[in-house]
């Protein structure tokens, strides 16, 4: 790291998107991210190094063109310096119905 550069971030974020057909799509997201820090440059104590990590994967079908279910689920994970290796922090699953009407 540079001479008083209080942190450096790296952050990366990559995706796709696969349609299998009119109705059908998948969705893939990678996010993450590292920081590192001179703790000279900092008044309190704070983590010299810390890096996160999360993952989404969403699937959608359309049922017609006002209504879409989507299905999916997430992973999320850190490190620093208390945590020295990739800890799983977050997981979820979700269902969503979106329906639309015109009057």
């Amino acid at each position: 790291m540079a001479a008083n550069t209080a942190f450096e971030a790296t952050v990366a974020n990559i995706g796709g998107s696969w349609q299998f057909d009119p109705r059908q799509r998948l969705r893939l997201t990678l996010q993450g991210s590292q920081v590192l820090r001179d703790q000279a440059l900092y008044a309190t104590t704070i983590n010299e190094t810390s890096r996160d990590w999360a993952g989404q994967v969403v699937y959608s079908y359309k049922v017609n063109p006002h209504t879409a279910v989507y299905a999916g689920a997430s992973y999320g994970a850190f490190m620093d310096d208390d945590n020295l290796e990739l800890f799983g922090s977050t997981r979820s699953v979700f269902l969503k119905l979106s329906y639309g009407w015109q009057p």
